[in-house]
């Protein structure tokens, strides 16, 4: 209802004990009135309640100083109250001190939550808010449901191109499968990421993939998983599309890059893919015509951080790239690469916020999100809390394609992780310029306390009969994943500060410090925190600064930004200067020499001559101080 659309209310000011008719507080179309709905405490009833009110407001208007407004409220005993000037927040605060207040809180606006009309998307209780480990994304896509501008690379068994859910969101990606028997399409590497299916039939467990397959040993065959299928619906399913489901980021692109076959995977070929996909260069391999700033690697094996991982990943963070990947399903440690520095690694949660019992888990965990858990275990009774995705049909070829649900789950931090490549997609959605520690952190920073279940013990120690425990930041990152307390931290500015030395002067670089979509920085602030001795910024307030410094040493810098919505971020620096950067002292001017006495009795031209002396030496001072003072105008300029 608009503000001229409003029925008009009876109001009453009350000011120096004086009656008059006044309106509530002007305000522009749209904007929230700034008013408090009050309930008084119970007093006796009498028969005109308005004068009543009238009284007890009378008296609140007295004891807080405050010129206050009475209208009808939305019952017999509540109150519309307002004071010209005086925002509901701070009216609500001084009227919830007194005594005859039972409550006063402010008038607040409430909207429609942007729910997917996607049928199965009731199913999707990891993306909602009911159970305690659900991510709240209804509230983030209230701000963003991704942009067609963000790629996320499906770092998998590649992808059924022809799912109705996927096909608008999907790239055109790469097979790095090096092993035709892996592959099971024919060949090796080429352009085609489809998933022809990793199945395991009794004839390939007794050849070259003996120990593959299913139950003790390894011995018995297994369906194919479509794995990358699945993954990429919990990412980027098309939502509000009227069809199956919706993933964390609507119109996110998905670039599926094949790594995964039967048995698995190499990390040679996962290595090639993870390069590729983040824009780097791979021998044999074309260049990558959409390069992904988040990669999504929702697999592992148990072994340590190796250095091809760790040079890996340090090059892809450098070109800016952020690196997800699922912490496994081990009930252990966390699997390679997830325990490698430089990764975002996801834990999974039951529904209820706890461990799930077979998540890995450790201090390299950043991170938790769903991962799926059935609590009805009955023979054929359906899981109950799996992750709801798309999927294809086939048991083992491709088949028709579908969705996952409770006889069919999706299950394990595989899903955990995208869950999080999602988000990290809707956070640059609104903020493209953000870096993958800002990504991390901002994530973190948004993220929900896990709860607490009695009975269970606290990580590292889990149940021996379920194998769950309650969470700790050490053992399953900051907390649980919260779309949109994330998507709110990404909306701040970001700062970021460089620095480059060119003939021995230093310059201290904050452009590279960004904005959210629609905003604008407007402000920077220099300074120095710590050091050998003072710094001196040439132009503290500017985006870029020369900076000199009397001694070599390292120092702390800070910068601080503001956006135009009047938001800041402040980042902080170590500079390290070398004698040839710092500004050198003025050069000493030689002492002069002592003047000879004048012989006794001696004539004027020993005079004359000690009168010369005397004048050049001070020239030459005259001239030595004035290169001096030349020299360091020169220097500070």
């Amino acid at each position: 209802m608009s503000a001229n659309s409003r029925k008009p209310l009876l109001l009453l000011t009350l000011a120096m004990g004086l009656f008059m008719s006044a309106p509530l507080l002007a305000q522009t179309a749209g904007s929230l009135p700034e008013q408090v709905i009050v309930q008084l405490r119970s007093a006796a009833t009498p028969a005109d309640k308005r004068v009543l009110t009238t009284d007890r407001v009378r008296t609140l208007a007295q004891r807080t100083g405050m010129p206050l407004s009475v209208g009808a409220g939305p019952a017999p005993d509540m109150h519309l109250i307002s004071a010209p000037g005086i925002s509901a927040s701070a009216l609500a605060e001084a009227l919830s001190g007194q005594d005859e207040v039972l409550y006063a809180v402010p008038d607040r606006r409430k909207q429609i939550r942007r729910i997917p009309n996607d049928p199965r998307y009731g199913e999707q209780w990891s993306l909602q808010w009911a159970q305690p480990a659900a991510i709240n994304a209804e509230t983030a896509w209230d701000i963003s449901v991704g942009s067609g501008e963000v790629t996320v690379a499906v770092i998998d068994t590649g992808v059924r191109f022809d799912h109705e859910d996927l096909s608008e969101r999907l790239l055109p990606g790469y097979d790095f499968i090096s092993d035709s028997n892996i592959a099971f399409d024919g060949d090796g590497r080429d352009t085609d990421a489809t998933d022809p299916g990793d199945f395991l039939s009794a004839q390939d467990l007794q050849g070259a993939f003996q120990g593959c397959g299913d139950g003790p040993g390894g011995t018995l065959p297994t369906t194919s998983s479509w794995h990358g299928t699945r993954v990429s619906g919990v990412i980027a399913a098309t939502g509000n599309n009227s069809r199956g489901v919706s993933g964390v980021s609507w119109n996110t692109r998905i670039l599926p890059v094949r790594v995964m076959g039967k048995c698995g995977g190499l990390d040679s070929d996962i290595l090639a893919a993870m390069r590729w996909s983040g824009g780097l260069q791979v021998p044999g391999a074309p260049e990558n015509p959409h390069p992904a700033k988040i990669l999504n690697l929702s697999l592992g094996g148990n072994t340590g951080c190796s250095s091809p991982y760790l040079l890996t990943i340090e090059e892809l963070r450098r070109a800016g790239v952020a690196v997800v990947v699922s912490a496994g399903n081990s009930n252990g440690g966390v699997e390679e690469p997830g325990n490698c520095p430089g990764v975002i690694t996801v834990s999974g949660l039951r529904h209820a916020g706890t461990k799930v019992g077979f998540s890995s888990y450790g201090p390299e965990v950043k991170i938790s999100a769903p991962a799926g858990n059935c609590v009805t275990q009955g023979a054929g009774q359906p899981c109950q809390f799996q992750i709801t995705t798309t999927t294809n049909l086939g048991a083992t070829t491709p088949g028709a394609n579908g969705y996952s649900d409770g006889q069919n789950p999706t299950l394990g931090t595989s899903f955990s992780a995208p869950l999080v490549s999602g988000t990290l997609a809707l956070m640059l959605s609104v903020h493209p310029g953000l870096a993958p520690d800002a990504l991390q952190q901002r994530m973190q920073s948004g993220s929900r306390p896990f709860p607490f279940e009695d009975g269970l013990p606290l990580c590292p120690a889990t149940d021996a009969q379920t194998g769950q425990c309650n969470c700790t930041s050490d053992t399953c990152g900051a907390g649980m994943l919260d779309a949109h307390g994330a998507i709110q931290a990404a909306l701040s500015p970001q700062a970021r500060i460089g620095a480059t030395v060119a003939n021995s002067l230093v310059t201290l670089d904050g452009s590279a410090s960004s904005a959210s979509v629609g905003r604008s920085l407007v402000a920077w602030r220099w300074e120095a925190i710590g050091g050998p001795t003072a710094l001196t910024f040439a132009q503290p307030e500017s985006a870029t600064t020369a900076v000199q410094a009397a001694l070599p040493g390292d120092y702390r810098v800070a910068l601080a930004t503001t956006d135009s919505a009047g938001q800041s971020d402040r980042a902080e620096f170590t500079l390290s200067l070398s004698e040839a950067a710092v500004l050198p002292p003025p050069p000493t001017p030689p002492a002069p020499e002592p003047t000879p006495e004048p012989a006794p009795g001696g004539g004027s031209g020993g005079g004359g001559g000690g009168g010369a002396l005397d004048f050049l030496t001070l020239l030459g001072l005259a001239i030595l101080a004035g290169s001096a003072h030349a020299l360091r105008r020169r220097r500070h300029t």
